[in-house]
């Protein structure tokens, strides 16, 4: 009997997706910061954002963010396009729609419980206040390909090459799973990176051939960071001086 019941589990398609990480309140208020789901809460939804601006359209239709996770990615990503994503202050748009496509992925994604994995609450040490306070411990696994492109294409930036604790990935993924998860999200996230199935593995944008429009909405065709940003990864070391250009001029 139970060789006959082993066999039957065997035999059932695995478990679908679902996801695993809500938020329900306004965020950076007092306390705030995200749940694990209850199993009523676990299929993915369409967004309703009450007219304001979908930051993750891609998921949209079917995911797993509530309007004030639309509302915290708004506030992050905001932050994040200023810091390395602006090409007039050593940025690069490659870089910033990499970082937007991860977090998108964490918040929305509704595959979320593939690669994400809430550990629960727990105490942390805010860096710019010195306060103890409540955040949302996760960890997420990302495929090795996307973390290498992700990291090559900030790898450049500014932002990161001022900084001798962001020069190598492990570095870098740390500094946005923690500090800057932390300040921003009441999150905690401990990034893995391991080709397994089910690893968050998403396109990546490289810094010599991204869309044009991710700088101007207007825009069609590829374009490339300007040198300095792109640390002359570029194929044949050429890039346009002091701007980018399209990438089929290389």
């Amino acid at each position: 009997m139970y060789p006959f019941l082993l066999l039957l589990l065997l035999q059932l398609p695995p478990s679908a997706p679902f996801c695993s990480l809500r938020q329900d309140c306004a965020p950076q208020s007092p306390g705030c910061y995200p749940r694990a789901t209850l199993p009523s809460e676990r299929a993915p939804f369409p967004l309703n954002t009450s007219g304001a601006p979908v930051v993750c359209p891609q998921y949209a239709a079917s995911g797993c963010c509530t309007s004030a996770a639309n509302s915290q990615l708004f506030l992050s990503l905001l932050l994040a396009q200023q810091t390395v994503g602006e090409p007039v202050s050593g940025g690069c748009p490659a870089c910033y729609a990499n970082v937007a496509a991860l977090w998108c992925a964490f918040a929305c994604a509704p595959t979320q419980s593939d690669f994400l994995t809430v550990l629960g609450a727990t105490n942390v040490t805010n860096n710019a206040t010195g306060n103890r306070e409540v955040v949302m411990d996760t960890a997420v696994t990302i495929a090795p390909a996307f973390a290498a492109g992700l990291f090559t294409s900030c790898a450049g930036t500014g932002f990161v090459r001022g900084n001798a604790l962001l020069d190598t990935l492990p570095m870098f993924l740390s500094y946005m799973g923690e500090g800057q998860a932390e300040s921003m999200g009441a999150t905690r996230v401990s990034f893995k990176v391991e080709d397994v199935p089910g690893a968050l593995a998403l396109p990546a944008y490289n810094c010599c051939s991204y869309p044009e429009n991710a700088t101007d909405p207007g825009g069609s065709g590829m374009a490339t960071c300007p040198c300095a940003s792109c640390l002359g990864m570029c194929p044949g070391g050429n890039c346009s001086v002091g701007g980018w250009h399209r990438a089929s001029d290389l």
